[in-house]
């Protein structure tokens, strides 16, 4: 090479390198998080449509970057690169931690979960990190070189045309995506997953970084319906899926409760695995007294685990996966929530959690469904928040009444598990003792060791509340009601959880306890799938409380007729004897009846949500 024609290379180079840098920058952080998880949904690293999603993106951003003046440029390619990063390296971060990559539909309580994060919870793909850092150092060397450009037809065209490939590209990935729309398959087709867009693994898989955060944005602001009014069409859909369900007949569990007290308990991340005669007595012997439904599923729908469970024990419903606000949870209207019920009987109505009440906004929210207080560890005295025994010193509270409701949610089982947690200092001697860790070793030891320490604190307090109600006379008229808010993924581990419950499929992982105690009652075990969305109305039946069982997504445990599977986040379902995994070719009338039957659920009640349909046809 002549020195000429060095001299030309580096001038260009210095000139217009700046936009394949640019280019595969973005390039490299969508297969870096492609190529890390991978392994995660059914559309392969290399297939046609995120391929084509991301070229798409990736050109059509860097047109953008070179009609721009040099100042805008520099400040459009920082912000697109630096925001990138640190979305791949929080789609990271979420999944590592829950399971399941981020989506703005998540924002919500994006805040509270901030307050919970702590070190230990933080484990991120080495090659997304790789990937990231590698474009933030090309974002330095581009903005250093950034040149002055004259607006030069050439440029303008340039632009234009690669404006005009890159949503071509994107274009020809949505036709690809859709076509499966028409075709007849026993297979969960990309169209349906495509346009509901709420399976955010595969989802980011099957569309790549760009696509996916354009439109998880799109779909999770509810920006197509911006300027459309569709509430009269979505109201008529709902009134006729409503009044398509068949009416809820008695059952031989109808009202065996009627009348007593209820103690309904959402039990902090204890595990099915934890709940065991040597980990947790006092729990374990209520569960194996009462009524024990053995096939219980905590199916986790948003990322704020607790919350989702929270919600549907209360409501009846699924939350807002997409497309809603957080007002829909303050401003909504729950005629049919448990307290609401509970209330219309004549009794109390009180929740109780140790967190501060702005903590995913409970005070407000459990004011909207009908509880008359919330009582925050400050509100109580508690001198340490993280001890489920400090809840004692609301007990007076609790009992005040004739016939009461008390809705309450333990904190101990909660991370972190180390060796600051004071849960873990408390109870570290006696956990050593009976934790059976057999062939585990190391970090997977420790956690699991820690996990019992504060299951340990969570049955401490559950048979200092049974001892004061026999005490003061009120057990004999009390039921006690617990159940899992999720499963244990405190231990920062799917793996291990895995190997502990005998399972290798995340789904499956989320089966959890649920069950209802109190004195008298003849103890069953009831093996029929259950869910989260079962929860109010089994309770809503046993109690005989007056409500139309149409309108929650959930059924009641004893009615031979409805219910008896879970489905999960990503429209996976269990009905007990088959489980239909997520995009799995089942050559199968049954699976095609339940594929149905449970898409058209999740649609239902995202659209009851964002109506607010009761407030509609059901007032206060």
């Amino acid at each position: 090479m002549n020195y000429k024609s060095k001299a030309f290379w580096l001038d260009s180079l210095k000139k217009y390198g700046y936009i394949p840098a640019f280019f595969f920058s973005l390039l490299i952080m969508d297969f870096g998080l492609r190529r890390a998880y991978s392994w995660l949904g059914s559309t392969a690293l290399f297939d046609a449509v995120p391929i084509l999603f991301t070229l798409g993106s990736c050109t059509f951003l860097t047109a953008v970057a070179v009609i721009l003046p040099r100042l805008p440029k520099r400040i459009f390619m920082a912000l697109v690169i630096v925001l990138s990063a640190a979305i791949s390296i929080t789609h990271s971060l979420l999944y590592n931690i829950f399971g399941s990559f981020f989506s703005f539909s998540d924002m919500a309580f994006a805040g509270n979960g901030i307050k919970f994060l702590e070190l230990s919870y933080i484990r991120l793909s080495k090659t997304v990190i790789i990937c990231a850092v590698f474009s933030l150092v090309m974002l330095v060397l581009m903005i250093a070189f950034t040149p002055k450009e004259p607006y030069t037809r050439l440029r303008i065209i340039g632009a234009a045309l690669g404006a005009a490939v890159g949503i071509t590209l994107a274009w020809a990935a949505h036709g690809l995506v859709m076509k499966d729309g028409d075709q007849i398959s026993w297979e969960t087709n990309r169209a349906v997953t495509y346009v509901s867009f709420t399976n955010s693994n595969e989802c980011l898989l099957m569309t790549g970084l760009y696509h996916y955060t354009f439109r998880d944005f799109y779909i999770s602001f509810d920006l197509g319906n911006v300027f459309s009014n569709t509430l009269s069409e979505d109201l008529r859909e709902l009134d006729a899926y409503y009044a398509s369900k068949a009416p809820k007949q008695d059952n031989e569990m109808t009202g065996i409760f009627e009348g007593k007290n209820l103690f309904l308990i959402q039990l902090e991340a204890i595990d099915d695995w934890m709940l065991t005669e040597e980990y947790m007595p006092n729990l374990y012997a209520l569960k194996e007294k009462g009524l024990d439904f053995t096939n219980h599923y905590s199916s986790v729908y948003i990322s704020a685990g607790t919350f989702n469970t929270e919600f549907m024990a209360n409501t009846g419903l699924i939350p807002g996966m997409t497309g809603v606000s957080s007002s829909v949870y303050t401003q909504n209207s729950y005629p049919n929530s448990l307290a609401n019920l509970f209330l219309n009987e004549g009794y109390t109505a009180r929740s109780y959690h140790q967190s501060d009440g702005s903590i995913y906004n409970r005070e407000n929210i459990h004011a909207n469904w009908g509880y008359q207080s919330y009582t925050s560890g400050e509100d109580m005295g508690a001198t340490d928040i993280m001890l489920d025994t400090e809840l004692m010193k609301a007990y007076e509270s609790m009992t005040e009444g004739d016939r009461f409701f008390n809705f309450i949610i333990t904190i101990s089982g909660h991370g972190p598990y180390t060796d600051e947690s004071s849960v873990s200092r408390r109870h570290m001697e006696r956990a050593l003792q009976v934790a059976n860790t057999g062939n585990l070793t190391g970090e997977n030891r420790e956690k699991y060791v820690h996990a019992i320490a504060h299951a340990i604190e969570t049955d401490e307090f559950i048979g200092q509340l049974v001892r004061c109600l026999e005490s003061d006379g009120l057990l004999e008229e009390t039921v006690l009601a617990f159940y899992s808010d999720h499963y244990n993924y405190y231990v920062m581990n799917d793996a291990l959880i895995q190997i502990i419950k005998g399972t290798e499929d995340t789904n499956m992982s989320q089966h959890t306890t649920f069950f209802a105690y109190s004195p008298g009652i003849e103890p069953q075990k009831i093996d029929k799938v259950t869910s989260s969305l079962d929860i109010l109305p089994t309770i809503a039946n046993l109690f005989g409380l007056d409500t139309d069982y149409r309108y929650y997504v959930g059924a009641d445990a004893f009615d031979p007729d409805e219910g008896g599977y879970v489905i999960f986040s990503d429209r996976s379902w269990y009905d007990g004897q088959k489980y239909r995994r997520y995009n799995d070719i089942i050559n199968d009338e049954y699976i095609a009846m339940m594929d149905e039957k449970t898409d058209q659920i999740m649609i239902i009640t995202q659209k009851t949500l964002k109506t607010n349909y009761f407030s509609h046809r059901m007032p206060r």
